[in-house]
């Protein structure tokens, strides 16, 4: 007996879920086919936009979440925190020299670490509250288009 209310209650609910979606329904059904493709269209834009900025959104761990204005203001003076975002960002072009999708050598074209951190430090005079992780991408960007990549 309990069990048949139970299930009672669930069908009642669905009922009332579907009344409460019938005039939406209508509506698709009464649309024509040209307006049916438009918001099928519009759905999928939404869609890819959406899943475009979940992929750009990634999990940064240390260094990379420092801010632009804190790299440069670091590297006015001798400070410690200098060595280790620099060791950050060469890691991660490293990583990508490792785990890019198409691992062929260097991307950076044997670069050293004093022009590219430069061209990190004239990325963060432009973008000042982007983060170490944007301007190393950007940095890795940047390289792919001198190489071809």
């Amino acid at each position: 007996m309990l069990r048949r209310r139970l299930v009672g209650a669930s069908s009642l609910s669905a009922s009332r879920s579907v009344l409460r979606l019938r005039p939406a329904l209508r509506f698709i059904q009464s649309c024509n086919m040209e307006s049916r493709r438009t918001a099928l269209v519009g759905a999928s834009l939404l869609w890819a936009l959406t899943a475009q900025t979940a992929a750009q959104e990634q999990a940064v761990l240390g260094q990379g979440n420092v801010s632009c204005g804190s790299w440069l203001e670091n590297r006015r003076g001798d400070d410690a925190q200098v060595s280790a975002r620099t060791a950050w960002i060469l890691g991660y072009i490293t990583a990508f020299n490792q785990y890019g999708s198409k691992q062929q050598g260097d991307v950076s074209g044997g670069k050293g670490t004093e022009e590219m951190t430069a061209w990190i430090d004239d990325y963060c005079r432009h973008h000042p509250v982007d983060n170490l992780y944007r301007a190393s991408a950007a940095l890795i960007d940047e390289f792919k288009q001198q190489t071809g990549r």
